[in-house]
Protein backbone atom coordinates (compact mmCIF):
# COMPACT_ATOMS: atom_id res chain seq x y z
CA UNK A 1 0.00 0.00 0.00
CA UNK A 2 1.43 3.57 -0.96
CA UNK A 3 -0.30 6.92 -0.46
CA UNK A 4 0.47 9.84 -1.13
CA UNK A 5 -0.45 11.29 2.08
CA UNK A 6 1.78 9.76 4.10
CA UNK A 7 4.09 8.59 1.62
CA UNK A 8 4.50 5.25 3.32
CA UNK A 9 5.24 2.58 0.66
CA UNK A 10 5.25 -1.30 2.13
CA UNK A 11 7.38 -4.04 0.30
CA UNK A 12 4.24 -5.29 -1.36
CA UNK A 13 3.28 -1.55 -2.42
CA UNK A 14 6.72 -1.36 -4.02
CA UNK A 15 6.04 -4.26 -5.76
CA UNK A 16 3.26 -2.99 -7.15
CA UNK A 17 5.37 -0.10 -9.13
CA UNK A 18 7.93 -2.64 -10.26
CA UNK A 19 5.02 -4.28 -11.80
CA UNK A 20 3.32 -1.38 -13.02
CA UNK A 21 6.52 0.45 -14.95
CA UNK A 22 7.09 -3.05 -15.97
CA UNK A 23 3.16 -3.16 -17.97
CA UNK A 24 3.72 0.07 -19.20
CA UNK A 25 7.54 0.06 -20.20
CA UNK A 26 7.32 -3.21 -22.46
CA UNK A 27 4.28 -2.03 -23.63
CA UNK A 28 5.70 1.19 -24.90
CA UNK A 29 8.70 -1.06 -26.05
CA UNK A 30 6.51 -3.19 -28.18
CA UNK A 31 4.74 -0.07 -29.86
CA UNK A 32 8.15 1.93 -30.16
CA UNK A 33 9.82 -1.27 -31.97
CA UNK A 34 6.79 -1.89 -34.51
CA UNK A 35 6.58 -5.18 -33.03
CA UNK A 36 2.58 -5.20 -33.86
CA UNK A 37 0.82 -2.54 -35.87
CA UNK A 38 0.37 1.34 -34.01
CA UNK A 39 -3.76 0.36 -34.28
CA UNK A 40 -3.69 -2.31 -31.94
CA UNK A 41 -2.11 0.16 -29.05
CA UNK A 42 -3.92 2.37 -26.94
CA UNK A 43 -2.66 5.72 -25.58
CA UNK A 44 -2.73 6.13 -21.77
CA UNK A 45 -1.34 8.87 -19.42
CA UNK A 46 0.37 7.86 -16.89
CA UNK A 47 3.51 9.24 -14.79
CA UNK A 48 2.74 12.50 -16.71
CA UNK A 49 3.59 11.27 -20.04
CA UNK A 50 1.56 9.64 -22.96
CA UNK A 51 2.49 5.86 -22.70
CA UNK A 52 1.14 2.72 -24.68
CA UNK A 53 -0.57 -0.38 -23.68
CA UNK A 54 -1.72 -3.29 -26.61
CA UNK A 55 -4.93 -3.88 -26.85
CA UNK A 56 -4.33 -7.53 -28.35
CA UNK A 57 -5.86 -10.07 -26.04
CA UNK A 58 -3.30 -12.34 -26.06
CA UNK A 59 -0.69 -9.52 -25.16
CA UNK A 60 -3.41 -8.85 -22.54
CA UNK A 61 -3.43 -12.00 -21.05
CA UNK A 62 0.19 -12.59 -21.43
CA UNK A 63 0.97 -9.84 -19.21
CA UNK A 64 -1.86 -10.52 -16.72
CA UNK A 65 -0.74 -14.09 -16.40
CA UNK A 66 3.37 -13.27 -15.90
CA UNK A 67 3.25 -9.56 -13.57
CA UNK A 68 1.39 -10.88 -10.36
CA UNK A 69 4.24 -13.68 -10.55
CA UNK A 70 6.68 -10.80 -11.07
CA UNK A 71 5.12 -8.81 -8.18
CA UNK A 72 4.81 -12.07 -5.61
CA UNK A 73 8.90 -12.82 -6.39
CA UNK A 74 9.68 -9.04 -5.97
CA UNK A 75 7.80 -9.20 -2.13
CA UNK A 76 9.75 -12.57 -1.65
CA UNK A 77 13.21 -10.55 -2.74
CA UNK A 78 14.38 -13.82 -5.06
CA UNK A 79 13.79 -11.91 -8.62
CA UNK A 80 16.88 -10.50 -10.09
CA UNK A 81 15.55 -9.17 -13.68
CA UNK A 82 13.14 -9.41 -15.93
CA UNK A 83 14.29 -9.48 -19.97
CA UNK A 84 12.25 -8.26 -23.42
CA UNK A 85 13.84 -10.11 -25.90
CA UNK A 86 12.94 -9.46 -29.42
CA UNK A 87 13.81 -11.99 -31.73
CA UNK A 88 13.72 -11.91 -35.99
CA UNK A 89 11.06 -14.43 -36.75
CA UNK A 90 12.56 -15.38 -40.04
CA UNK A 91 15.85 -16.28 -38.56
CA UNK A 92 15.16 -16.55 -34.32
CA UNK A 93 18.14 -14.27 -34.13
CA UNK A 94 17.96 -12.10 -30.91
CA UNK A 95 18.13 -8.67 -32.25
CA UNK A 96 17.45 -6.86 -29.09
CA UNK A 97 17.25 -7.63 -25.77
CA UNK A 98 16.00 -5.16 -22.90
CA UNK A 99 17.19 -5.95 -19.27
CA UNK A 100 15.39 -4.58 -16.20
CA UNK A 101 17.65 -5.84 -12.93
CA UNK A 102 16.22 -5.55 -9.74
CA UNK A 103 17.83 -4.89 -6.79
CA UNK A 104 16.72 -4.73 -3.11
CA UNK A 105 17.96 -1.50 -1.06
CA UNK A 106 18.54 -1.77 2.71
CA UNK A 107 19.09 1.72 3.67
CA UNK A 108 16.04 4.33 3.27
CA UNK A 109 14.06 1.29 4.57
CA UNK A 110 13.02 -0.03 7.63
CA UNK A 111 11.02 -2.15 9.71
CA UNK A 112 7.14 -0.38 10.94
CA UNK A 113 3.89 -1.68 12.43
CA UNK A 114 1.72 -0.68 9.12
CA UNK A 115 -2.19 -1.32 9.32
CA UNK A 116 -3.77 -3.41 7.98
CA UNK A 117 -1.47 -5.95 9.05
CA UNK A 118 -2.09 -7.93 12.03
CA UNK A 119 -1.40 -6.37 15.29
CA UNK A 120 2.31 -6.03 16.48
CA UNK A 121 4.14 -7.30 12.54
CA UNK A 122 6.53 -5.42 11.64
CA UNK A 123 6.45 -4.63 7.58
CA UNK A 124 9.32 -3.78 5.51
CA UNK A 125 7.88 -0.02 4.60
CA UNK A 126 10.13 3.37 2.61
CA UNK A 127 8.94 6.97 3.42
CA UNK A 128 10.23 8.19 -0.36
CA UNK A 129 7.83 10.79 -1.55
CA UNK A 130 5.52 9.28 -4.35
CA UNK A 131 5.53 11.97 -6.49
CA UNK A 132 9.07 11.58 -6.49
CA UNK A 133 9.25 8.12 -7.74
CA UNK A 134 6.47 8.55 -10.56
CA UNK A 135 9.26 11.34 -11.42
CA UNK A 136 12.52 9.29 -11.47
CA UNK A 137 9.77 6.64 -13.31
CA UNK A 138 9.22 9.67 -16.03
CA UNK A 139 12.51 10.05 -16.61
CA UNK A 140 12.81 6.52 -17.63
CA UNK A 141 10.06 6.25 -19.77
CA UNK A 142 10.53 9.72 -21.79
CA UNK A 143 14.19 7.69 -22.64
CA UNK A 144 12.18 4.63 -23.96
CA UNK A 145 10.29 6.70 -26.10
CA UNK A 146 13.31 8.79 -27.18
CA UNK A 147 15.18 5.38 -27.91
CA UNK A 148 13.72 5.53 -31.19
CA UNK A 149 16.45 8.17 -32.44
CA UNK A 150 19.46 5.73 -31.80
CA UNK A 151 18.01 1.99 -31.81
CA UNK A 152 18.51 0.32 -35.31
CA UNK A 153 15.08 -0.11 -37.68
CA UNK A 154 14.01 -3.36 -37.39
CA UNK A 155 12.44 -3.85 -40.86
CA UNK A 156 12.01 -7.50 -40.64
CA UNK A 157 9.32 -9.38 -38.51
CA UNK A 158 9.63 -9.90 -35.21
CA UNK A 159 8.14 -11.39 -32.45
CA UNK A 160 9.39 -11.15 -28.32
CA UNK A 161 9.25 -13.25 -25.16
CA UNK A 162 9.69 -11.98 -21.57
CA UNK A 163 12.01 -13.93 -19.48
CA UNK A 164 13.00 -14.21 -15.79
CA UNK A 165 16.11 -14.86 -13.84
CA UNK A 166 15.62 -15.50 -10.23
CA UNK A 167 17.02 -17.49 -7.11
CA UNK A 168 15.52 -20.46 -6.13
CA UNK A 169 13.10 -22.63 -7.84
CA UNK A 170 10.83 -21.50 -10.89
CA UNK A 171 7.26 -22.72 -11.42
CA UNK A 172 6.19 -25.51 -13.02
CA UNK A 173 5.97 -24.99 -17.16
CA UNK A 174 8.71 -21.99 -16.88
CA UNK A 175 12.10 -22.64 -17.98
CA UNK A 176 15.13 -21.57 -16.62
CA UNK A 177 16.83 -18.50 -18.47
CA UNK A 178 20.17 -19.30 -19.98
CA UNK A 179 22.69 -16.65 -21.50
CA UNK A 180 20.76 -14.32 -24.54
CA UNK A 181 23.37 -13.26 -26.41
CA UNK A 182 23.07 -10.43 -28.97
CA UNK A 183 25.50 -10.37 -31.78
CA UNK A 184 27.89 -7.26 -32.10
CA UNK A 185 25.98 -5.72 -29.24
CA UNK A 186 25.61 -1.88 -27.76
CA UNK A 187 24.45 -1.36 -24.87
CA UNK A 188 22.84 1.71 -23.58
CA UNK A 189 22.10 2.52 -19.88
CA UNK A 190 18.98 4.27 -18.81
CA UNK A 191 18.14 6.11 -15.36
CA UNK A 192 17.28 4.25 -12.50
CA UNK A 193 14.73 4.68 -10.44
CA UNK A 194 14.00 3.92 -6.49
CA UNK A 195 11.19 3.11 -4.84
CA UNK A 196 13.40 3.32 -1.18
CA UNK A 197 12.88 -0.66 -1.41
CA UNK A 198 13.40 -1.66 -4.45
CA UNK A 199 15.78 -0.09 -7.29
CA UNK A 200 15.18 -0.62 -10.90
CA UNK A 201 17.78 -0.34 -13.39
CA UNK A 202 16.70 -0.33 -17.41
CA UNK A 203 19.09 -0.64 -20.08
CA UNK A 204 18.91 -1.99 -23.62
CA UNK A 205 21.25 -4.00 -25.58
CA UNK A 206 20.99 -4.06 -29.96
CA UNK A 207 22.62 -5.57 -32.52
CA UNK A 208 25.02 -3.12 -34.45
CA UNK A 209 24.78 -5.28 -37.81
CA UNK A 210 21.86 -4.50 -38.42
CA UNK A 211 22.68 -0.37 -38.13
CA UNK A 212 21.91 1.86 -41.21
Amino acid sequence: MATEQDNIITLEGSSEMIGEYLRYAVNSILFQRGIYPAQEFETSERYGVPLYLSKNDGVKRFFDAILPNIEEWCCKRCIESVMLVLYNVRTKEVVERWDFNIKYELEGSQQENVPPGESGTQQMVSHKPVQKIRSEIRGVMRQIASSIAFLPLLDFPCTFDVLIRKSGAMPQKWNETGSIDVSNPQTVHMRQFSTGIHQMATSVTYSLQHDN
